[in-house]
């Protein structure tokens, strides 16, 4: 044990007293290996030198994962995991809610049924898992996992994007729209106002100026027919059950805002995103943000239990975040270069990991009702109001009719 601490760099092996082996975690460790609640397993090279150390735990007269841990008490690599899936797949420790075992890519499922037995567990790496939805929701909290994946599609990039992960060490190449939006809102200031404008010349050498400064329709539909006024609209289009939600409140249906209600909002708005305080320290904040997706935190404690939240929560983020954009651009706080680019690729995400308007607004308003920090029972369904509001919006909107789904795809010019 002292050895495999010194080579490991944790506590496994650390004793108070190093000559009569006694004393702190170590002796705490060796205690409990011999009252049998514990067990201890090195993965070693030819050489004798560890790099993965597994410990199981006693857990109601079965055995379950206690940790898995690299060097320093790190995430050990994922060239380790073969042989972490071999030793769990032979001693098959019961499943628990071991953080580790996620970290890593260790997936629990269950063995077939056999009658009169208990039910069995195998372990299989993350890229193996068949369920969809729960490979997406594990990449919502452990972004680093898509990593894992030989080519991720644009859907799973763009999740991974709003987890966190820039994939810069993915196992294929990243999609044109994750690489531009990556490239928009990492960086720590803007070089020119011209930069956006950049950007997508050199990721969308196809398409027609998109992101010039002429044009209106921010706080208003756009008419016109040109190719590039449909990328606009359908782009500006992703928030309109929001707008649409207020029209009762102060809003036209043709999105004109009254005076009384521009003001609520705007204090709203100011509020939300820390205006008030520092106003371009929040708008940089603000973009360099705009694909992340913080309400991703909240998923690990229903984590399996609400398959699919991940792109409710998506949704959700996706159709603000449009929201809030179209308001700062009329208040000047972003110049419209920035504020297109952002709002297209923001579009192109909506387009990638949805199959149609209605797939998506019903996702928005699920997640932008029941998102996992704001409700006191997460697995709670949304409340009905939210559904009947989704429902008049269908009914009542002709914008989103209009507007063909396919008729927007950035990647057809990358």
């Amino acid at each position: 044990m002292s050895y495999e601490s010194f080579h490991m760099q944790h506590c496994l092996g650390q004793f108070a007293d190093r000559d009569r082996l006694e004393g702190g975690y170590g002796e705490y460790y060796a205690s409990a290996c011999e009252e049998g609640r514990l067990r201890l397993f090195s993965l070693r090279d030819a050489s004798n030198r560890p790099h993965v150390t597994i410990s199981l735990i006693e857990d109601f007269g079965e055995w379950s994962v206690g940790q898995i841990k690299g060097k320093q008490n790190a995430t050990p690599t994922a060239r380790y995991l073969p042989d972490v899936l071999a030793l769990l797949n032979t001693l098959r420790p019961r499943p628990n809610d071991s953080v580790d075992l996620s970290n890593l890519g260790a997936i629990p499922h269950a063995l077939p049924a056999v009658p009169g037995k208990p039910v069995e567990f195998g372990y299989k790496s993350f890229a193996e898992m068949d369920a969809l939805d729960e490979q997406h929701d594990l990449i919502a909290v452990f972004p680093h996992l898509a990593s894992q994946l030989r080519a991720p599609d644009p859907r799973t990039q763009w999740l991974a994007l709003a987890a966190g992960n820039t994939l810069a060490d993915a196992g294929g190449p990243r999609h044109a729209a994750v690489t531009a939006a990556i490239e928009i809102s990492s960086s720590d200031d803007l070089p020119d106002a011209s930069w956006p404008e950049d950007v997508f010349a050199r990721h969308f050498p196809g398409m027609p100026d998109l992101l010039s400064a002429d044009g209106e329709g921010w706080l208003a539909r756009l008419s016109g027919s040109s190719t590039r006024q449909r990328r606009r609209k359908w782009a500006l289009a992703v928030a309109e059950p929001q707008f649409f939600r207020h029209a009762g409140t102060g809003m036209t249906r043709s999105l004109k805002l009254s005076t009384a209600f521009a003001r609520r909002q705007q204090a709203q708005i100011c509020e939300e995103l820390g205006l008030g305080r520092d106003g371009r320290e929040a708008v940089t904040r603000f973009r360099r943000n705009f694909f992340y997706c913080p309400s991703f935190r909240g998923l690990a404690a229903i984590r399996g239990d609400v398959p699919g939240k991940a792109w409710q929560l998506l949704a959700a983020h996706a159709m603000r975040q449009s929201y809030l954009l179209r308001f700062l651009v009329v208040w000047g706080l972003v110049e419209a270069p920035l504020a297109w680019s952002l709002l297209l690729l923001n579009a192109q995400r909506v387009r990638a990991c949805f199959d149609g308007w209605t797939m998506f607004g019903l996702a928005a308003a699920r997640g932008r009702t029941s998102l996992v920090p704001r409700s006191a029972d997460p697995r709670a369904e949304p409340n009905m109001a939210a559904l009947v509001e989704w429902d008049d919006f269908q009914r009542s909107s002709a914008v989103w009719k209009k507007l063909n789904w396919s008729s927007f795809d950035l990647s057809s010019a990358a």
